[in-house]
């Protein structure tokens, strides 16, 4: 399994429970989790932190990490430790007794360089009104470590250390950061969140869910400062919302749950207690697999079922408001997704990460946009209420048998995430639009009256009726982020397709990561995040939107984003046959040294927000989505490009994603067009082809390791003919992909270092049959505008 860094706070102790904390030898965990592939240690040129100046942020991006680029002390993300290898064990004496917080907060600092001996660290914040003379860090032992000991009530301040009471800077090992508003302007500061001392919290002490069902965990009750003991009538575990059987030791307060003959998918275990005071511990959760094999998220092959435009599995909940077809519900539903995933629909296609439409109620009336018509809330992203799921869609019990459904059989559900925005008739709009929460009240309309995409990116509205929230207001944040987090863990979403990522500010992404880091990932279960930036293609270097899509991906942050540079080049290379494989090949190559071997990009060829491939692929006009929508192309060339298209996304690297209706070449133009109905039956030839394509080389890829985990290197190319091989070290494949209109018979070398040897067989995964090397050089025949993907 694949484990993203974590972080170990050395600078922070929020709440000191008495508890030995017995650390791992410090590590790089990208290694341990790419044992077969080579690491690139260096920083990342574009870290999502913002560099701090002695008068407070200049709002640019540091080179090495968190900085002011006047104390030395950076945040190195390839030596940090993986939390959830620590170690959890009571400090008592002879074993006996339940452990008890303590109310002391410890913050402390390192500087890399030793301070000189008239220099002074302290802390300043909120908790002591910004004074930078009262709360000095001391070095008593004299091991190049200052700290200083505070008793804090429950919250979240913001603070920054300050050097010779002069020179502010962020703590440079922590990632949670806060903003802090005064006099009309914000600044980005640390953030010292501490815990209520006096409520009892519950810590996993260990977990595992095994392949034959058998399931084990350990988990420790910490009471309160005040001792009050534990309540053992108010524990109560549940495994995926059933109650289960578990022992509690009052001696210890140690709650072990054991359970047998579990099927295979997804477990969320949950523990739930209080003291005999009546305090309550904040629930704990546990998320596991009983799976075969540990999931990498590497595997994945996603699909994007756009809810109501997919399928209707339950005609009762259909409501439309009225508003032209395109625009308005047209039946797709939960309930029809869960249908498809019984019937095999996705595991044809070797899918087993579905992405959905947002999964928030809508409004029940209608919105005017920026083409003038009226559009219902059909796609998800109006948000009205912060928890309940769509009406029309079926509401939360639907949703969680679809969910329920989807990881019995393998699957994980990425939720897409609404954040930039909600709607006027969600209730946090009337609570708070007096509250700061919101940028201005709907004057600044992206794109409109000087008001431009980028220049206002952070603060325009989308729309007049869907207001923007203003993130450095830290109640919102808060609220926003433990909303999203209710989905997560009472519905069971395994992963977040962030929305908008590039309209609201980056300490979302980040708290998002850090609280799945604390949260969610405590048993190893790597939760993914992707982004969604709209962005140009790639241009031959990595300006513009690779760097700019990369400043959002990090351990903090997003784990990827959809390709967006890549897509570009696609549409160029397959679809409108403008640009040839040298510059497919340039752009692969160039792509692969601006985003390093972090991220997990999701590939794809099209989506919700774009014109149809095979509409492109036919010429069609892709302007008129209303007027004159592209019809079904009659013409066999469009499905052979969309084919030997999705050869390439199969045999590429990093999540590719499948847009509903493209494995059979559906036609649109731009939004709505773009998300006609399903077609299920009926299909010609032509789609047939399209379909048998997808299916075997979805197949294909996840029954290999090289396709889904192995480097690529390119063999070959030339102006219609792109060969290049996937390989893990062990085994490999070999991927060729002849644009040409006629078939190709080509002699191509095997350069020595990948070590295929002569005699090796490879046999075509799409059946035209077997092919040797011999002399270092295999015979490729290729069939016109196809391709062909090799195996041992």
């Amino acid at each position: 399994m694949q484990n993203k860094t974590k972080f170990a706070f050395k600078i922070l102790i929020f709440v000191n429970v008495s508890f030995a904390l017995i650390s791992c030898t410090p590590r790089n965990p990208l290694a341990d989790a790419y044992p077969d592939w080579t690491i690139d240690n260096t920083p990342f040129e574009t870290p999502p932190s913002q560099c701090v100046s002695v008068d407070g942020i200049d709002g640019s991006f540091c080179p090495d990490g968190w900085t002011d680029g006047t104390i030395d002390g950076t945040y190195d993300y390839t030596t940090d430790f993986d939390i959830q290898e620590q170690e959890y064990t009571p400090d008592i004496p002879d074993g006996e007794g339940i452990p008890v917080k303590s109310c002391e907060t410890i913050v402390s600092f390192r500087p890399s360089t030793p301070l000189g001996p008239s220099d002074t660290i302290s802390i300043a914040g909120e908790f002591n009104d910004w004074n930078t003379s009262t709360h000095k860090l001391t070095d008593t032992d004299g091991d190049g470590t200052y700290t200083i000991s505070l008793e804090l009530s429950e919250g979240e301040y913001a603070y920054k250390f300050v050097k010779n009471q002069t020179q502010w800077f962020l703590d440079p090992e922590n990632p949670w950061t806060k903003y802090y508003c005064s006099g009309g302007s914000c600044e980005l500061n640390s953030n010292l969140r501490v815990d209520d001392c006096q409520k009892p919290s519950l810590v996993m002490i260990s977990f595992s869910a095994e392949p034959n069902g058998n399931l084990s965990a350990l988990v420790q009750y910490v009471d309160g400062s005040n001792a009050s003991g534990p309540d053992p009538d108010s524990i109560r575990v549940t495994i995926n919302r059933n109650p289960s059987d578990f022992t509690f030791d009052s001696s210890t307060g140690l709650i072990a749950i054991t359970k047998t003959g579990l099927e295979h998918g997804k477990v969320m275990l949950k523990v739930e207690a209080q003291d005999l005071s009546g305090r309550i511990a904040k629930p704990l959760y546990i998320p596991g697999w009983v799976e075969e094999k540990a999931w990498d998220w590497r595997d994945g092959i996603m699909y994007f079922a756009f809810t109501d435009r997919f399928f209707d599995g339950d005609s009762s909940n259909n409501h439309p408001i009225g508003v032209e077809l395109p625009a308005d519900y047209r039946g797709g539903d939960f309930a029809g997704i869960r249908i498809k995933i019984e019937e095999g629909y996705f595991s044809s296609m070797g899918v087993n990460v579905l992405w959905i439409s947002p999964p928030y109620e809508n409004p029940t009336s209608s919105g005017i946009g920026h083409d003038g018509h009226y559009y219902s809330g059909y796609h998800g992203y109006w948000p009205v209420d912060p928890i309940a799921a769509e009406t029309n869609f079926g509401g939360d019990d639907e949703l969680e048998n679809l969910l329920d459904t989807a990881h019995r059989n393998g699957i994980r559900v990425l939720m897409d995430s609404v954040l930039n925005h909600i709607h006027i008739e969600h209730p946090y709009w009337s609570a708070h639009r007096g509250d700061g929460w919101f940028h201005g009240t709907g004057d600044c309309v992206c794109g409109r009256g000087g008001c431009d995409w980028d220049s206002h990116r952070i603060d325009c509205w989308f729309t007049s009726y869907l207001p923007d929230i203003d993130y450095t207001k830290h109640d919102a944040l808060v609220t926003m982020v433990n909303d999203t987090l209710d989905w997560i863990f009472e519905i069971g979403f395994d992963g977040l397709r962030v929305d908008a990522v590039k309209h609201f500010e980056h300490i979302v992404g980040q708290r998002l990561a850090l609280e799945m880091n604390e949260k969610y990932e405590i048993a190893g279960q790597r939760f993914y995040m992707v982004g969604e930036t709209f962005t140009g293609g790639y241009g031959g270097n990595c300006g513009g939107g690779p760097d700019f899509i990369m400043q959002y991906i990090s351990p903090i942050e997003l784990d990827g984003q959809f390709d967006f540079p890549l897509f570009w080049v696609i549409l160029d290379v397959f679809a409108r046959e403008s640009a040839d494989m040298v510059w497919l090949d340039t752009a692969v190559r160039g792509l692969e040294t601006c985003y390093g071997s972090y991220p997990i990009m999701s590939t794809f060829l099209g989506n919700h927000d774009v014109a149809r491939f095979i509409s492109v692929a036919n010429g069609d006009n892709i302007g008129e989505p209303w007027s004159a929508p592209p019809p079904v192309p009659s013409n066999p060339l469009p499905y052979q490009k969309l084919r030997l298209a999705f050869t390439f996304l199969l045999t590429y690297t990093g999540i590719p994603l499948i847009y509903y209706g493209d494995e059979i070449g559906m036609p649109g133009a731009g939004d709505p067009d773009n998300r006609r109905m399903m077609k299920f039956t009926g299909l010609s030839a032509n789609e047939r082809l399209v379909l048998d394509r997808v299916r075997a080389a979805g197949t294909v890829r996840i029954n290999n390791e090289s396709l889904r985990r192995g480097t690529r290197k390119t063999i070959y190319v030339d102006s219609n003919f792109y060969v290049y091989v996937r390989g893990t070290g062990t085994t490999a494949v070999l991927v060729a992909l002849n644009r040409n209109n006629f078939e190709v018979s080509k002699i191509v070398n095997i350069p020595p270092e990948i070590g295929i040897s002569d005699g090796t067989i490879f046999s075509d995964a799409l059946g035209s049959g077997t092919f040797t090397v011999s002399g270092g050089t295999i015979n490729l025949q290729v069939r016109a505008k196809d391709g062909v993907i090799l195996i041992q």
